[in-house]
């Protein structure tokens, strides 16, 4: 701590024998042990205590770290649900508009009319994939169940 070598320590020594005496010389030392003892606590207590506020501060910098990271989690998670809210309005809006067009006669009877085309060509394909012997016959079949 203080880089005292041995022969500094014996010359300190000698001066402490020669000014002190013989007789005083012990207790001096004693009491002189006795404040290095605590200085020393001292010095291990102060450095503890620095160390746990330099662990405190660093927990500090963490748990800011980590809380802004979490605020913005949150606001990535706020945004992607009112893009999800606006995307379920469009879809009740277009759903509420098919049902209204759906409710229409006219409408319905012009679907029928591009609907049936397209229902009689899948069947047409899918006849043709599955090699059946004539798809017109299929689509008489349909119509002989349905009436």
């Amino acid at each position: 701590m203080f880089d005292i070598g041995f022969s500094e320590l014996l010359l300190f020594g000698v001066i402490a024998l020669i000014v002190l005496g013989p007789e005083k010389l012990p207790q001096a030392a004693r009491t002189a042990g006795q404040w290095y003892a605590k200085i020393r606590r001292t010095v291990s207590t102060l450095q503890s205590e620095i160390e746990a506020e330099l662990d405190l501060a660093e927990t500090r910098q963490l748990m800011q770290k980590e809380l802004a990271k979490i605020r913005q989690t949150e606001a990535d998670m706020r945004r992607e649900m009112a893009e999800m809210r606006g995307s379920m309005q469009e879809f009740e809006s277009s759903q509420n508009q098919h049902l209204k067009a759906s409710r229409d006669p006219a409408m319905t009877i012009r679907l029928a009319k591009v609907v049936k085309p397209v229902v009689r060509m899948m069947i047409i394909d899918q006849c043709s994939q599955k090699r059946l012997t004539t798809p017109m016959t299929v689509i008489d079949r349909l119509r002989n169940q349905k009436a």
